[in-house]
């Protein structure tokens, strides 16, 4: 009997710790100088719990990036009391706390322009997206944005939806931005300020789709240049800005299905060989050249013919294609947690994550006729392309604040494989004009 009370205890234990995070919540917001457009930092910000039988007040001060971090009761209603030195004191009432989190974002202005105390009791959401909406006012490049508030609220599960919402931006292939009619080479991308490489091997553009909504604490879209932006883009700057310190645990798992009326259900070929790891995206030894005429690619030329055979023949014979079974839809899944960790010291760390993978099939059919300067026929070519993509992405980010200043991590993986098989048919007028001819073409 005495060897149970432990474990009833830890028991009791658990519940108590799990039913007092469930009645606590955060209270998090940005603060904004609205004449420099810069955060502000040091600035006070007190929480008074109107519904506690003697008023409690509890209060901290914003980092160097403007932000603030309080804890609050779910149920409870609070005001909100921000002040600065020479900046008018702004009051936030009736802050109801829920199951869902509370961010603020706030603009404070100069007392040179007005003496008297601001009292805003319109709705929190209103008051985050109109700060937003101050800040690119007042920014002296032309620029159209949406606020983590819109996002939240929206079913939006990647950046790249995202951008679908912003003005003067449309998406294609679900990943690349078209800002003003311009594709993605004529457009920047950055993520907190550093501009990100572009996820393709062949052209400039960034993947937007691999950066999960959850993520994004604001998104605005530059449209004409200025000294702070990146000077070689003819569309627009698109800069993202994602949470440093969660308002709530995250833990988030997004799964969508893709039907495509070309592929899906539809017969589909491959090319050989087919390596283990392709459907992680990775290659495997399967492809690797012989070793001995790897290591003397130049001097294989000049080696005995009884030595070019015996290589020649370590060369696996995998040039053809087989048919598989038809195409499943396409299917993509992304989980994304993290959470803010506050210290007594007043500190915190922040830590998100996210892992992310996709598969699926396209299909696509090309034509191509040549003709020579007296528009008589050359040849004629049909190609149908059979494109097996696979990818896998990750997102870390790391930040420490402590006093007024702070440390962060940030760091980006992407890796996407595809591999084409074009079967192609045709005729050539000009070598072979009675035969019909057909072939395959493999790449990786």
């Amino acid at each position: 009997m005495n060897q149970g009370k432990p474990l009833a205890l830890l028991i009791v234990a658990l519940c108590f710790v799990t039913t007092l995070r469930a009645q606590t919540a955060k209270i998090t917001g940005k603060i904004w100088n609205t004449e420099a457009n810069a955060p502000l930092a040091g600035a006070s910000v007190v929480l008074t719990d109107k519904d506690a039988s003697a008023a409690i007040r509890r209060g901290v001060s914003s980092d160097v990036e403007g932000r603030f971090f309080l804890a609050a009761v779910k149920g409870h209603v609070y005001t909100l009391t921000i002040t600065s030195v020479g900046f008018v004191t702004r009051t936030m009432e009736n802050i109801s706390v829920g199951d869902e989190p509370v961010s603020i974002d706030i603009t404070m202005e100069s007392s040179r322009k007005s003496l008297d105390q601001v009292v805003v009791s319109a709705n929190v959401r209103r008051a985050s997206v109109a700060s937003l909406y101050s800040i690119q006012k007042n920014s002296s490049a032309i620029s159209d944005g949406i606020s983590a508030e819109v996002i939240r609220r929206s079913p939006d599960k990647n950046t790249g939806d995202v951008l679908k919402r912003v003005s003067g931006a449309s998406i294609q292939e679900n990943k690349f931005v078209v800002i003003r009619g311009m594709n993605e080479r004529y457009n920047v991308a950055m993520m907190n300020n550093s501009v990100l490489p572009s996820t393709e091997p062949d052209k400039k553009g960034f993947a937007f789709n691999i950066i999960p909504s959850a993520l994004v604490d604001n998104l605005v879209i530059y449209k004409a240049s200025t000294p702070d932006l990146p000077g070689d883009f003819a569309g627009g700057a698109i800069k993202v800005q994602t949470k440093d310190y969660p308002a709530q645990p995250l833990s988030e798992l997004s799964v969508s299905v893709g039907y495509n009326t070309k592929t899906t259900g539809k017969n589909f070929y491959k090319g050989q060989p087919d390596g283990n790891l392709d459907w992680l995206g990775y290659l495997d030894k399967s492809r690797l050249i012989p070793k001995p005429y790897y290591r003397d690619q130049a001097g294989f030329i000049n080696k005995s013919s009884v030595y070019k055979q015996e290589v020649t023949k370590l060369f696996p014979n995998t040039f053809d294609y087989n048919a598989v079974r038809q195409s499943i839809p396409s299917v993509s899944a992304t989980y994304t947690g993290g959470n803010t960790k506050l210290y007594s010291s007043g500190n915190k760390l922040g830590y998100i994550y996210s892992i992310g993978y996709s598969n699926g099939r396209a299909v696509s059919e090309r034509q191509r006729d040549e003709f020579d300067v007296t528009r008589q026929f050359l040849y004629g070519y049909n190609t149908t392309n059979y494109d097996d993509k696979n990818s896998i992405s990750s997102l870390l980010s790391l930040t420490l604040s402590y006093g007024r200043s702070k440390i962060s991590w940030k760091t980006l993986y992407y890796n996407e494989f595809v591999k084409t098989l074009g079967l192609r048919d045709g005729v050539n007028k000009v070598n072979l004009p009675d035969t019909f001819f057909t072939g395959a073409i493999i790449s990786r």
